[in-house]
């Protein structure tokens, strides 16, 4: 806030969602703010950020993101590594990932600030998928590989698209072999679960949504269809693999005949 004769008379760090003059009143609004309280509800991170914070394990780290700055911190908003503001926390790793701008590389890196491997391209290692020890790699062609905490790959670069992996696969695409569809493969880099889905979301205790067709299908680890979410006469229907409905418990009809 800025006096008649040009002196900051009032400066936050935090930049405002609006500001408002009413005659001699400056109102700022600061929109959602977030932080991290304790089981006793005492804040541990003030609400500085303005997004959310995600601590990711083992480190029990964040990137938070202040009006597009961001900063890694610790549980108690800290910065656990000095000159590592912007890195980002590889969850289950115990690694970061740091674009090094002069190179054009990004470099993985132990907790202690140790350069453990450098990849070709800002942004190559995809942190969101960081999961059970790998995280997805982008080479030079543009196809996705999986590399270890190690920074060695477990999977070759041989697919379009790969998220984390999650109960021991991962939803992958492999354009050259399968066209656009989604599958699930293995460590091995194989498809445990045949391409065939429009789009799939990972795994969460043995269990995936895929779908193909308009059709929903929960998964289970090899593959089979656990129950089928539809649309028949216009109203959400649950079938199971032969498409014999289970939910609601009353059979859906068309009252015209004409329903699918």
């Amino acid at each position: 806030v800025i006096d008649n004769d040009g002196r900051a008379a009032v400066s936050k760090a935090i930049i405002p969602s609006s500001v408002n003059i009413d005659n001699e009143w400056v109102l700022l609004g600061f929109g959602p703010r977030f932080g991290a309280i304790d089981g006793q509800g005492q804040w541990q991170v003030q609400p500085l950020y303005s997004a959310a914070l995600n601590f990711v394990q083992p480190q029990d780290w964040a990137s938070a993101v202040s009006d597009n700055h961001v900063t890694l911190i610790d549980t108690t908003g800290g910065e656990p590594l000095e000159g590592f503001a912007a890195a980002e926390p590889l969850a289950s790793m115990a690694r970061l990932a740091l674009n090094d701008n002069a190179t054009g590389e990004t470099v993985l890196f132990d907790n202690s600030g140790h350069e453990v491997q450098r990849y070709p391209g800002l942004s190559s290692l995809q942190v969101s998928d960081a999961s059970e020890g790998t995280v997805p790699f982008k080479d030079t062609s543009g196809l996705f590989g999986l590399i270890d905490s190690n920074g060695k790959k477990v999977i070759g670069s041989y697919f379009d698209k790969i998220g984390g992996m999650n109960d021991g696969l991962a939803k992958a695409v492999k354009q050259s072999t399968y066209g656009a569809n989604f599958g699930y493969i293995n460590l091995a880099g194989r498809f445990a679960v045949v391409p065939e889905f429009e789009w799939a979301q990972d795994f969460s205790e043995k269990r995936a949504w895929a779908g193909m067709k308009g059709q929903a299908q929960l998964l289970n680890t090899n593959g089979n269809v656990l129950a089928q979410l539809e649309v028949h006469c216009n109203q959400r229907i649950i079938t199971d693999a032969k498409g014999h409905q289970f939910w609601p418990l009353k059979p859906v009809t068309c009252a015209n005949g004409s329903g699918q």
